[in-house]
């Protein structure tokens, strides 16, 4: 009997993808920062010239993306959600707005099981 698994798909668009409902806006920046943490972005808001381009949206509610202009450059600011569907979900929303390199930022060691190889490193 032949099933799914007997041939490799070399389809790279999957079935359902974020570009289906999320349109890219012209003016996105193509690098954007994010992290875990609502006080780094707090603090980050509070302290520098920054404006909301977009929007991510889920059940959780509404999270914004920042600008912010750093040597003539572009770069989007955004809090990622905690849990690998959750982050998952916003990085897809944000390459299909049209960040094309995305720097995600974490403690050296994350307490709660991940181990230290587990870590990412920049």
């Amino acid at each position: 009997m032949s099933t799914i698994f007997d041939e490799f798909c070399r389809e790279t668009t999957a079935f359902i993808n974020p570009t289906d409902c999320i349109k890219p806006l012209s003016e996105f920046p193509e690098i954007c920062i994010t992290t875990f943490s609502q006080n780094i972005i707090t603090e980050f808001i509070e302290n520098n010239n920054t404006k909301i381009i977009a929007n991510l949206y889920s059940a959780n509610g509404i999270l914004p993306v920042y600008e912010i202009k750093y040597d003539d450059a572009s770069v989007g600011v955004f809090l990622s959600r905690v849990g690998a569907p959750a982050c998952v979900v916003g990085l897809e929303e944000i390459i299909a707005l049209g960040a094309k390199k995305i720097i995600q930022f974490v403690k050296k060691r994350i307490e709660g099981g991940a181990n230290e190889k587990a870590v990412l490193r920049l």
